[in-house]
C-alpha cells in the first residue's frame, strides 16, 4: 500500500540529509550533484498532481500543520487550502447530486435498529 501522505515529507528529509552531506564537502561532489538533480526532478513531479498535497492534509499525523511547521510560504499555504476546499466542495456536491438527494445527510442521526 502506498502512503501518499509521506511523500512530501520524505522528499524534504532526503533534501535535508543531502544538505548535511554537502556541508561536509565530501569528495563525492559529482554523486551529490546527480542525487540532488534526481531528487529535484521527482519532487517537481508532485506539482503535477494534487494527490500528494491532499493526502498530506487528510493524514491524521500531518494535516495543514505540516506546511506551517515546515515553514512553507504563506501564499502557497493559502493556495493549498483553496485547492483542498475546491476539491472537497466539488466532490461533496458531486456525491449529493449523484445520490439524488437535495440536502446534505451530514449530521443526520442514524435510525436505531430494534
Amino acid at each position: 500500500m502506498l502512503y501518499n501522505f509521506f511523500v512530501i515529507d520524505a522528499y524534504n528529509k532526503m533534501f535535508d540529509a543531502l544538505d548535511m552531506l554537502d556541508e561536509y564537502k565530501l569528495k563525492i561532489r559529482t554523486a551529490l550533484d546527480a542525487t540532488y538533480a534526481k531528487l529535484r526532478f521527482y519532487y517537481k513531479q508532485t506539482d503535477y498532481s494534487p494527490i500528494y498535497l491532499l493526502s498530506t492534509i487528510l493524514s491524521p499525523c500531518y494535516k495543514m500543520n505540516y506546511f506551517t511547521k515546515e515553514k512553507w510560504d504563506k501564499d502557497n499555504i493559502v493556495e493549498i487550502e483553496k485547492l483542498y476546499l475546491f476539491i472537497f466542495v466539488y466532490f461533496f456536491t458531486f456525491n449529493i447530486q449523484r445520490s439524488g438527494s437535495k440536502k446534505s445527510t451530514i449530521g443526520t442521526p442514524v435510525k436505531k435498529l430494534n
